[in-house]
């Protein structure tokens, strides 16, 4: 008898200790993809300025420039791929979480 009330406590303690983590790597997810979603907002100003430097008279047809615009275009889909896949990983994420301060 002493055994198994030991067992349902230790078993009931590690299920309070995994809903805790459970809800900690949530809350940790969705500080990435506001992360993310700044780093793309902050590297679109920069494509949009290179390309604005890109048009001026002085600079029109400059090579090196024709390349980093390139390169900041690369950039800015690469982190908007990888901002969508956080963002669905984290609309699962609320719905998880409300589900298991329900219970």
């Amino acid at each position: 008898m002493m055994l198994e009330i030991f067992i349902i406590i230790v078993l009931l303690s590690l299920n309070i200790f995994f809903l805790f983590y459970c809800k900690f790597l949530l809350n940790s997810l969705a500080s990435l993809a506001e992360s993310v979603k700044d780093m793309s907002v902050i590297f679109d100003g920069f494509k949009k300025h290179v390309e604005g430097l890109h048009e001026t008279e002085m600079f029109y047809g400059e090579p090196t420039l024709q390349n980093l615009i390139e390169h900041s275009k690369f950039v800015v889909e690469k982190i908007e791929e990888n901002s969508e896949l956080v963002e669905l990983m984290t609309q699962e994420g609320p719905d998880a979480t409300e589900t298991l301060e329900e219970e």
